[in-house]
């Protein structure tokens, strides 16, 4: 395959951005649109030169389509990248995934079994937090503590509406899930999480805690709806003193070490569109010319969904869930 020719399903929010990173690939074309929305499907068509379906099934059928993306509403990502790998097409899907480990096990069989890539669009990874975060880390001696609180979004989105976003943790708090995980290179031992949705399309917030095996605990507190513009601070303890991320007290590029030596200042790398790009561009390589790695790898993927899953069954029966596999 000298050229890669990419399917898109669900065009608004990130999937058009998605798609538009991928079209602009010098070895790559969006030949197909597919959403429910004919008018935004058919303007999005429009800017590619594509043909536009609102018919998945058709698209599935599309000879001239080798990959399908797959940017619908969180819930339905597991059985439309079901439906396209069993088509015989390679899929990427905006993160989360599934909403469940056996849904991810299970798609990650009928991957292997078909012989095509899987792109899990887990772009939170490679973000520039997490990774000057991690590069520094070494400075505070034993981390003890991680806590986050994000504070934002508008109301009447699709994050306050659990139809459109399913788990929560999964949607949003899944950020932070990764962000700790990268950092300290383990997973939970243990969640406690909680949930307070004042009704749909309202104010929605989401508490999570996580112990880790090393003695670490974390917190986060994330919450959607507000009026009023994002704020996130994460705040990383130490021994030797503490690593502060605020985007509306130090701006989105800088995070800052506070130790008894003094204070120092570090610029961020390029932000998360960076991310998305590599990610996009990860997917046309494995598929043209094999062999390389995934832009997430499998293991970690999976492990992310676990602990979100656990993250809502700790807030749904109301207590702590201990991870063991």
């Amino acid at each position: 395959m000298s050229e890669f020719r990419l399917g898109i399903v669900g065009v608004g929010g990130m999937g058009g951005r998605h798609a538009e990173m991928c079209h602009a690939h010098p070895r790559a074309r969006v030949v197909c649109v597919c959403d429910k929305n004919e008018q935004n499907g058919k303007a999005k068509a429009g800017e590619f030169g594509a043909a536009f379906t609102p018919d998945y099934a058709e698209m599935l059928a599309r000879e001239d389509v080798d990959a399908v993306l797959v940017a619908v509403p969180n819930p339905l990502h597991f059985s439309l990248a079901l439906e396209a790998v069993k088509a015989g097409k390679h899929v990427a899907v905006e993160y989360p995934v599934t909403q469940t480990v056996a849904q991810y096990d299970e798609l990650c069989a009928e991957v292997d079994a078909r012989g095509v890539v899987l792109q899990d669009i887990l772009t939170p990874v490679f973000e520039p937090q997490p990774l000057k975060m991690r590069e520094l880390a070494p400075r505070l001696g034993k981390i003890m503590t991680m806590r986050s609180v994000y504070v934002g979004g508008g109301a009447d989105q699709w994050y306050t509406n659990t139809q459109s976003r399913g788990n929560y943790f999964a949607a949003l708090t899944i950020h932070n899930i990764v962000y700790y995980n990268r950092l300290l290179g383990e997973s939970p031992a243990w969640v406690d999480s909680a949930l307070h949705c004042d009704g749909e399309r309202r104010f929605h917030s989401g508490l999570y805690m996580c112990g880790y095996p090393s003695g670490v605990l974390a917190f986060n507190e994330w919450h959607m709806g507000s009026p009023k513009a994002g704020r996130w601070l994460w705040t990383v303890e130490g021994e030797k003193g503490r690593l502060v991320y605020d985007n509306q007290l130090f701006g989105k590029s800088e995070i800052r070490l506070q130790s008894v030596d003094g204070d120092e200042s570090f610029e961020l790398a390029e932000g998360m569109g960076t991310a998305h790009e590599d990610a996009m561009s990860s997917f046309v390589t494995q598929i043209l010319d094999g062999g390389s790695e995934p832009y997430v790898a499998r293991a970690f993927g999976r492990d992310v969904i676990r602990v979100c899953e656990a993250a809502q069954l700790s807030a749904d029966e109301g207590r702590r869930v201990y991870l063991a596999e």
